[in-house]
């Protein structure tokens, strides 16, 4: 169990002994936050030059925005967000993130799958603006199966609606645009946004 030291230049960073031994970090004697000795073997972190005891650190570390657990390790931010690197997952389709993405209030969505759910959503707009409410509803109904949050009215006006459809139809509405349109604008058609 090698003692592991961190980095005084980024302060979520966190070094093994070897290197900081390469970079002549000092090993401190207690932790500088609750002062108590540390002992042979005992992992000790650096911090602005300082040492802390791993469960000072969990308590003095940035919570990862996915898992919520302390950062302790490897961390990228992206969009001003800390992150876990094996947290950079994919909301809608679960894969690893390594190129570009978004960051979306459902959390962070890969370029492929945002593309898709920006088609989807730009479908459904215009079946909307056409009134065609059976069309709209398969196409409502693949994007809440991907995760995408639509304004429950607007659900429920799909729903309604395309179970008239028999009975002589419904027009979609002004409103109902409005709604797909605000969530629209969440997804960002032109993937403007993307965090690389």
């Amino acid at each position: 169990n090698s003692q592991i030291f961190g980095s005084a230049s980024d302060s979520t960073a966190f070094l093994c002994k070897a290197c900081a031994d390469a970079k002549n970090a000092a090993t401190p004697q207690k932790c500088s936050s609750c002062s108590v000795p540390f002992c042979k073997g005992q992992k000790i972190f650096l911090r602005d030059d300082k040492g802390m005891c791993e469960k000072c650190v969990q308590i003095a570390a940035p919570l990862c925005t996915a898992c919520k657990q302390p950062i302790i390790g490897e961390a990228v931010s992206l969009a001003g967000k800390p992150y876990h690197t094996q947290c950079v997952k994919c909301t809608v389709c679960s894969a690893s993130i390594n190129g570009s993405c978004k960051s979306t209030p459902e959390g962070l969505v890969c370029a492929e799958c945002s593309r898709m759910i920006s088609d989807k959503l730009s479908q459904l707009q215009e079946l909307l603006k056409k009134g065609d409410m059976a069309a709209a509803l398969p196409v409502m109904n693949a994007l809440e199966a991907r995760g995408v949050k639509l304004p429950a009215s607007l659900t429920e006006a799909v729903k309604g609606a395309s179970g008239k459809i028999s009975d002589g139809g419904s027009e979609g509405g002004d409103e109902d645009v409005a709604l797909v349109t605000a969530a629209f604008r969440k997804w960002d058609t032109n993937c403007d946004g993307f965090i690389s």
